[in-house]
């Protein structure tokens, strides 16, 4: 997403499923579930991703915000803030 284009996410263990469903969701990309990945859906769900504008789109503001907002700088900043607050 850093880049502004659309993912096809295929899930395969742990948290990614979550993660995908999160990315079909802000509609910067398509979540293909385990059980159809194979060359037929992994075609389906890139000629989704890249044949509707609307996920370049979402990809790129996604991409712009991240920039303005480094997650990293973010977090610490959040962190330093906690720790202020509690102590």
């Amino acid at each position: 997403l850093v880049s502004g284009a659309p993912v096809v996410a295929c899930p395969a263990a742990g948290d990614m499923a979550e993660n995908a469903a999160r990315l079909a969701w802000a509609g910067a990309g398509v979540a293909l579930p385990r059980r159809l990945v194979g060359a037929r859906g992994v075609r389906f769900a890139v000629r989704k991703a890249i044949g509707d504008p609307s996920y370049s789109r979402r990809a790129a503001e996604l991409s712009r915000w991240t920039a303005a907002n480094p997650p990293g700088e973010r977090a610490a900043e959040l962190v330093e803030r906690l720790a202020l607050a509690t102590a």
